[in-house]
């Protein structure tokens, strides 16, 4: 039986992919009758109760002004619905169906007694740079970065390591850089 819609409804959510500080992640999936443009059929939505939602919507802000580089989890859109009763706020994602690199650092050790292997390690690492140099270009400090923070995206269907993207999320605790200069014309952040 596939996913049933309620009338009007453009998206259902699935599935809980995780929780922390700033909301709860599910899958969500698109209803095709009422395709809203830009949604993909499958992404996730990060949602938090619509009273404490402010971190989120500026997490949503943030991510908004981000798009263009492809080392940063994709974003969609926002928007407020209520669920049994209850309002949310929710950021639509893109779903990073591997996981994260914290994940696949555990799996590692957990499987073989090592963390990631060198080759790995190479690949990923000028990506995940490169997504934090766009970052502060765009003068935003992530505050944040660790392993469950860099989603894992398949680019294709293919499962070798060169068809995964490491692409930085959660900037729940992203700020703007503050531009002001001490008298050792050192920035402060």
């Amino acid at each position: 039986m596939g996913i049933v819609f309620e009338e009007n409804q453009y998206w259902r959510r699935g599935k809980m992919l995780g929780h922390g500080s700033f909301g709860t992640v599910h899958l969500a999936y698109t209803n095709p009758t009422k395709k809203r443009s830009g949604f993909p059929p499958v992404m996730a939505v990060k949602s938090t109760a619509y009273a404490e939602a402010e971190a989120l919507m500026k997490e949503s802000d943030i991510l908004m002004e981000l798009q263009g580089c492809p080392y940063i989890i994709g974003h969609y859109s926002d928007d407020d619905n209520v669920e049994n009763g209850h309002a949310y706020f929710n950021v639509f994602l893109e779903y990073a169906s591997l996981g994260t690199l914290g994940d696949r650092i555990r799996e590692r050790y957990s499987d073989f007694g090592v963390g990631l292997p060198e080759a790995e390690v190479k690949y990923f690492t000028p990506m995940i740079l490169k997504g934090l140099k766009y970052i502060h270009e765009h003068e935003y400090v992530h505050r944040d970065i660790k392993p469950d923070n860099i989603l894992l995206v398949s680019s294709s269907s293919g499962s070798s390591l060169t068809d995964i993207v490491p692409k930085i999320a959660d900037f729940g605790l992203a700020e703007r850089l503050d531009k002001e200069v001490k008298k050792d014309d050192e920035p402060t952040f």
